[in-house]
């Protein structure tokens, strides 16, 4: 039996971690706000040539419409990273009202409780997992995920965790 002790703070490190912080740094974000940027550049640089220089011209014009393109598809990403981040937000608003989270390991499957709520996973059922230092993810074949930080448990249960999973989803 594993008491675990949760803490929104655990879970915002391993969801927010790396590009999720914040929407400037996410990778598909920043992949075209540099293009953008690359593009209004050069944009800039042509203006002024064409000031000099007439017919590069339609340089310009092109510019500005890749520069409309690259506008346009930001949004796709964006809108992808608000829905995510709202989800995110709303499980762990929901999950922070729970007061008590328990893991019961057994031979053939492992019960996770959260307070009047228990949920039954046989091993058999674990479609993928994903071990880290400082966190595990199941993912069943029911559709249910399941996330354990590290910090929510200590390390000796974490350490029989990993150990257990390992050997169950072989």
């Amino acid at each position: 039996m594993i008491d675990l002790t949760f803490r929104e703070s655990d879970f915002k490190e391993i969801y927010y971690s790396n590009s999720n912080k914040n929407i400037f740094a996410y990778s598909s974000i920043k992949k075209i706000s540099f293009r953008i940027l690359l593009l209004a550049i050069t944009s800039g640089i042509i203006y002024f040539f064409s000031i000099d220089f007439p017919i590069l011209s339609w340089l310009l014009m092109i510019g500005i419409i890749s520069i409309a393109i690259s506008i346009s598809q930001i949004f796709i990403p964006c809108s992808k990273y608000y829905s995510w981040k709202n989800s995110t937000d709303k499980y762990l608003k929901a999950l922070s009202g729970v007061q008590y989270f328990k893991m019961i390991l057994k031979e053939n499957s492992f019960e996770y409780i959260q307070d009047n709520e228990t949920k039954i996973e046989k091993w058999d059922n674990i479609r993928s997992s994903t071990i880290r230092d400082n966190y595990i993810w199941i993912n069943s074949s029911s559709g249910d995920k399941y996330l354990f930080p590290a910090k929510a448990m200590n390390p000796q249960e974490f350490e029989k965790l990993k150990e257990l999973i390992k050997e169950k989803t072989k």
